[in-house]
């Protein structure tokens, strides 16, 4: 799990410099990487239970960023962050009309009480545009729009082309 340059991991991971090839697509060429991974700090979830229990004085901020990475993980990979928060624009919709959706989503946040980890959730609503094709936008918002005559279409919108036959 990455968040910016930092690595989380529940197993050790080797140290060093790898050369990994990464290709965009099937029949692109592969290009070459190269990344370090360097340990850096091991994370002591014992601060974590010395703080709760009141024996540690100051917030194990380190502990806290490391689990915020593993909550924030999955909502990272399959919604639209929006500053803090993450919204779906595939489920949880409320179509608006025009083209517009408003879309629930919702941040969270641990925080440390004196019963323990809180996970902290907010919701949200947010507008996006609806997630179409170009072409089924055109149709569904535009009277008329034909895309098998497109060329007498345009013309009848004045849009001042001139067409060529060839």
């Amino acid at each position: 799990m990455t968040r910016e340059k930092n690595i989380f991991s529940a197993v050790s991971l080797p140290t060093g410099t790898f050369k990994v090839q990464f290709s965009e697509a099937d029949d692109a060429r592969p290009r070459s990487y190269l990344f370090t991974i360097k340990l850096v700090n091991e994370l002591e979830l014992r601060k974590l239970k010395d703080y709760l229990e009141g024996t540690l004085r100051s917030i194990p901020r380190d502990i806290l960023q490391g689990m915020d990475v593993v909550v924030k993980e999955h909502p990272t990979r399959t919604m639209v962050p929006v500053a803090c928060s993450f919204h779906s624009v595939r489920d949880h919709q409320i179509h608006l009309g025009h083209g517009i959706i408003a879309s629930r989503g919702c941040q969270h946040s641990l925080k440390p009480t004196s019963q323990g980890i809180a996970l902290c959730l907010n919701y949200s609503v947010l507008p996006f545009h609806e997630p179409v094709s170009v072409i089924k936008f055109l149709t569904k918002h535009i009277d008329g729009f034909d895309l098998n005559n497109f060329r007498t279409f345009r013309r009848g919108c004045g849009t001042g082309a001139e067409e060529t036959q060839s």
